[in-house]
């Protein structure tokens, strides 16, 4: 999730001043967070607190994926245990705002869950609602200007007892902006530069 998504998802600036620091950036360069605070949208702390949660959604992702790619190699995919490692990480992904990254992931753990543990197993009832839920927030991102998105709230999702051939790839195979974003885990306390701007 970029700042400027995050800042504005946690209501702590507006679109308007991210548009601003933006153009800010553009034609003076610099970092995004440091305009916010120049034109008094953010303070250094919120600014500081924000780099932060977007660093841990970012390792969060990383983490799980890591722990994905080993169970694969262990276990191959299919395996319940696996599948619901795969789904950890789609909700890593959901959570960081990730919805397009989530869904085949979600998609392939529910397609599995379905299969091996049945419709209304626990693993496959959060597999089917996280398919829902990101499939309706891509809904409503790709939705035009003015048409309202589909209705809001927790919608209960059936189960195909027929599971469908998308996201069957293995995870490693799966490009991870948050992979990108940090090439190497540092720790908590240092987050990597490439998250601020």
């Amino acid at each position: 999730m970029l700042l400027g998504e995050l800042l504005v998802a946690e209501g702590l600036a507006t679109e308007t001043e991210i548009g601003t620091a933006l153009a800010l950036q553009e034609r003076y360069g610099g970092r995004i967070g440091e305009h916010l605070i120049d034109i008094g949208a953010i303070t250094r702390a919120t600014l500081d607190a924000a780099l932060r949660k977007q660093y841990e959604m970012a390792r969060a992702i990383v983490i799980a994926e890591d722990r994905l790619d080993k169970a694969l190699r262990r276990y191959g995919a299919g395996d319940p245990q696996v599948e619901r490692l795969r789904y950890r990480v789609a909700a890593a992904f959901a959570g960081a705002g990730q919805f397009a990254e989530a869904l085949p992931l979600a998609q392939t753990a529910l397609d599995s869950h379905a299969r091996t543990l049945g419709p209304a197993h626990p693993w496959t009832r959060d597999a089917a609602q996280l398919v829902a839920d990101a499939s309706e927030r891509l809904a409503a991102i790709a939705a035009p200007a003015g048409v309202p998105a589909p209705a809001r709230g927790r919608r209960r999702y059936q189960a195909s007892a027929q599971p469908s051939r998308r996201g069957s790839e293995p995870a490693s195979s799966i490009p991870s902006a948050s992979r990108r974003m940090i090439s190497t885990l540092h720790g908590p306390s240092r987050a990597p530069t490439v998250l601020t701007g």
